[in-house]
């Protein structure tokens, strides 16, 4: 289910690679990783590749689900899809898109936003997580870059959104400003120097 249809961008999903018309485009994460490596980087590396398989099955089971309203998804990762189901009946939203490969024009860079839906007659950007811990210093940059590059697409985003799904069967929701100046900052900083280092 998309919203936009892009032409020329492609993403290769086996190496996480975008192009837009044969040209290679840095993606959110690949800009963030100087923020993720503070947060993240005493973890060992195969834990974060768990939890980087985890998330990606998730999101692809949620994506399958919304598009074609069929539940695929391993057993041992089944509680995350049943969180974001009991969300979606207990919220009721209007499913705009999922899974949006979207790019920004003058900043030069890709991403994919998980959810754009309705809820209570306002356009919302959700990003899914299963991690056990939401860092809202990374969560806000990354909503930023997104709600910034669908503004160019015409799209406004009215509410951004974290979705948390848990084991268990729970989720938890944490809401973060619109047009976040603060964030937007810092990310254009990191493209800076991600674009600088790349020379």
């Amino acid at each position: 289910m998309r919203l936009l249809e892009n032409d020329g961008l492609v993403f290769d999903e086996a190496h996480h690679k975008y192009t837009l018309n044969g040209i290679v485009l840095p993606s959110v994460t690949q800009i963030m990783n100087p923020l993720r490596e503070s947060n993240y980087g005493g973890i060992p590396e195969y834990v974060l590749q768990r939890a980087a398989d985890r998330g990606t099955a998730v999101h692809q089971s949620i994506d399958i689900y919304l598009n074609y309203g069929m539940i695929d998804i391993e057993p041992h990762y089944s509680e995350y899809v049943d969180a974001f189901l009991k969300w979606k009946d207990e919220v009721n939203p209007t499913i705009l898109a999922t899974e949006q490969a979207i790019y920004h024009p003058s900043m030069m860079y890709c991403g994919t936003a998980d959810c754009v839906c309705e809820i209570g007659g306002k356009t919302v950007l959700i990003d899914y997580k299963t991690t056990s811990t939401v860092h809202d210093k990374l969560v806000r940059v990354q909503l930023q870059a997104y709600e910034s590059a669908l503004l160019e697409y015409g799209i406004k985003i009215e509410e951004k959104r974290i979705l948390q799904l848990k084991s268990g069967g729970e989720y938890a929701e944490y809401i973060y400003p619109v047009q976040d100046a603060e964030a937007w900052r810092v990310f254009t900083a990191l493209k800076t120097a991600y674009d600088y280092m790349k020379k």
